[in-house]
């Protein structure tokens, strides 16, 4: 026989846009839908949220995986519509087979989690089939843990931000603070994004950090007037279509000046998909807001691209700065870089400034803006 696990995918975003009785009536519909799907024989069994389970008590692995498909497909027809909002409903499946995955319920129910977490790592609206191979299993067992505790860090608002300055070469001050996150531990120790961010990003969890990041952003700049902020945000906000009218809504309700809030994404994200990167770039631009586009110069083709992208400013990536007074091809590049964009209307940041000597460097190649540690290092105080 086969377990089947599901999950729907971005469902918090319908409670969270929509309310919770949205979320319920969705949670109806889903059912409704599962149930003209199984047969008689099947047993459908919902877990919790938006979790469910299906048993097959036969069959192997092949009508398993047909079974998946027809609920992907079927479930991928249900319209849902509240509050004039349109939701798309999909879902990610883990598939585990008995006895050859567990002979225990709570055995085939975890590897079957595991399962499901993967084909959600993968994108969702797929299943994935259970794989007993250790490394694997000790991979996602490892990812899994980490899922868990940034589901409790949102819960327990253990995230927290932390302000870099940038700092205005001509006006040889500092005009504004970058954002970064962190997340803290039960112990009260320090996490830091490199550790929790790719989980994040693979399992839909960053939609809901990146919110976060915003709503808190726009909360320093209501309580300190004049303050400026570049909110860095992960590349998954290409993929994330109700964050538009959320971030609308959010800046309405705030009475902050949008201009006072920079968007950052990284080049490498805006160039994996060029016209979802327009596209969301102006959308932004719109709202009020400027656009940064942040480690520029680590992508293949930089220059062909900056006069696509509608961005405002751009941060030279941190690579050919720290090098930058003993090293000529870094000193021609950034030169380079700061004339083209000069000559677009973009204005430059150097990133990972750390000396006096790069710094006078900068000034001299007409770059606007430096931020690293020699202007100060990130602090969870704004100073």
């Amino acid at each position: 026989g086969a377990l089947l696990f599901f999950d729907l995918d971005q469902f918090k975003y319908v409670n969270d846009l929509s309310g919770h009785q949205a979320g319920d009536a969705l949670l109806l519909l889903v059912a409704s839908s599962l149930r003209d799907a199984v047969r008689h024989s099947d047993v459908l069994a919902r877990l919790g949220g938006d979790e469910f389970a299906l048993v097959l008590p036969e069959g192997g692995a092949e009508e398993a995986i047909y079974m998946a498909n027809k609920l992907l497909h079927d479930l991928k027809q249900v319209d849902f519509s509240s509050n004039g909002r349109v939701h798309k409903v999909s879902c990610s499946i883990g598939i585990t087979l008995f006895p050859d995955h567990g002979s225990e319920l709570n055995e085939l129910l975890a590897n079957a989690d595991m399962a499901m977490y993967q084909a959600k790592e993968a994108g969702g609206q797929r299943w994935h089939l259970y794989s007993p191979d250790e490394q694997a299993k000790e991979l996602l067992a490892t990812r899994a843990k980490w899922r868990e505790r940034i589901t409790r860090a949102l819960i327990d608002d253990a995230f927290e931000l932390h302000y870099q300055p940038i700092y205005d070469i001509r006006a040889k001050r500092v005009t504004r603070y970058e954002t970064l996150v962190r997340m803290r531990d039960n112990a009260g120790n320090l996490i830091f994004p490199d550790n929790f961010i790719p989980v994040a990003e693979q399992s839909g969890q960053i939609h809901e950090i990146d919110r976060w990041v915003i709503r808190e952003s726009i909360d320093r700049v209501r309580s300190h007037r004049g303050l400026s902020l570049s909110v860095n945000l992960s590349g998954r906000v290409l993929d994330d279509p109700s964050l538009l009218q959320w971030f609308h809504d959010e800046l309405a309700q705030s009475g902050i000046d949008p201009a006072d809030l920079i968007v950052e994404i990284t080049e490498t994200a805006a160039v994996a998909n060029v016209q979802d990167a327009i596209s969301f770039m102006r959308k932004i631009k719109a709202l009020g807001c400027r656009f940064a586009l942040d480690d520029f110069g680590s992508g293949f083709a930089s220059f062909a691209y900056l006069r696509q992208l509608p961005v405002d400013i751009v941060k030279i990536d941190g690579a050919f700065i720290q090098h930058l007074p003993h090293s000529t091809e870094d000193q021609l590049f950034v030169k380079a870089l700061t004339d083209v964009a000069k000559g677009l209307g973009k204005t430059t940041v150097a990133e990972f400034v750390e000396d006096a000597e790069t710094l006078t460097l900068l000034e001299s190649f007409g770059v606007d803006f430096a931020q690293g540690y020699h202007i100060g290092r990130p602090s969870p105080t704004l100073r």
